[in-house]
């Protein structure tokens, strides 16, 4: 039985169109009920979700689709198209060209996690500057879970900022890290990369091992604290 229909075909994952199949027959619902997963996950975890719930999500998906206010894929498994995570382009400004990208994969997703993760990132950012005609796509990730965000870059992706205190879960604030793609950076990428934007499985394993050293987002941190700090001592002396 064909499980899903495909929207944007890729390598080691396809991205397909939400359906009930992945509502009733997958345990997609109870992602949202695994604690370590949604302790990343901003308003999720809070209360059970169950299989009414995530049908008004489909419902909502389906919408927003039709309606052209966002874009909502599922992420499936290239061999068997096994549910592994859910993305979208949310938050569309048709007069501005932004959106707002996101990508949630499965808590029981381990193996090919960081490839099907950044294909999709590519996936979706080539459907978004060539598709949509957007110029510009935001998206963000707690600090701590910055280190995969890294190869974006690869993509034309770029680091905008750090929202300090930005998230509160378990009665710890967290630090969520910003970055954004241009429609000229998207461009730059893909004529080194190829059209596809997407390098291949075996030619971004190649690429990752060669990848600078130290987190980014880290040194984007710091330096805009330290800024700050010598802004503030200026208008201390202006005050005092």
């Amino acid at each position: 039985m064909k499980k899903y229909q495909v929207f944007i075909k890729g390598e080691t994952v396809d991205l397909v169109i939400p359906n009930k199949y992945a509502v009733e027959k997958t345990q997609w619902h109870n992602w949202f009920n695994n604690e370590k997963f949604t302790r990343v996950l901003i308003n999720h975890g809070l209360f059970p979700n169950t299989i009414d719930n995530q049908k008004l999500v489909l419902k909502k998906m389906i919408e927003s689709n039709k309606n052209k206010e966002g874009l909502f894929l599922l992420m499936a498994e290239k061999k068997n198209h096994k549910l592994i995570g859910v993305c979208s382009l949310s938050k569309i400004d048709w007069v501005n060209r932004t959106a707002y990208m996101a990508i949630v994969t499965s808590p029981f997703r381990k193996k090919n996690f960081l490839f099907n993760s950044v294909e999709t990132k590519a996936l979706l950012t080539k459907h978004a500057f060539e598709k949509l005609n957007l110029n510009k796509i935001r998206t963000s990730q707690l600090l701590e879970l910055s280190e995969w965000q890294k190869y974006s870059n690869l993509f034309g992706f770029k680091v905008e900022g750090i929202f300090k205190n930005h998230y509160l879960k378990d009665n710890k604030y967290y630090d969520v890290c910003m970055h954004s793609c241009l429609l000229d950076d998207f461009l730059k990428s893909k004529k080194k990369l190829g059209e596809n934007l997407w390098p291949g499985k075996k030619k971004f394993f190649e690429l990752i091992l060669k990848f600078p050293k130290g987190d980014i987002y880290e040194k984007v941190k710091k330096s805009i604290d330290l800024e700050n700090k010598k802004f503030d001592k200026k208008i201390e002396k202006i005050i005092s």
